[in-house]
């Protein structure tokens, strides 16, 4: 949803503090917003664009919704149907 989102925009003045506010969240935890480690987060397998700073975030935002969200994941279901 938010880089459908971006590609909406067209006002120059919105555009860049939308592209700095993605790279600020692409820091964070997707589930509990936490700042990540480089070195023990979790990315998600599927899409990779998301990241958690545990398993257990992780596990609890695919339940909460990623799954939902998640292209490869979409894709892989509606191939099955």
């Amino acid at each position: 949803w938010y880089r459908r989102a971006i590609a909406q925009l067209t006002d120059a003045e919105t555009i860049p503090f939308f592209e700095s506010y993605e790279s600020k969240i692409r820091e964070m935890c997707a589930y509990c917003c936490k700042s990540l480690n480089t070195e023990t987060q979790k990315c998600c397998v599927e899409c990779r664009a998301v990241c958690y700073c545990s398993k257990e975030c992780q596990a609890v935002d695919w339940k909460a919704g990623h799954k939902k969200d998640c292209v490869k994941s979409l894709k892989k279901r509606l191939r099955a149907t």
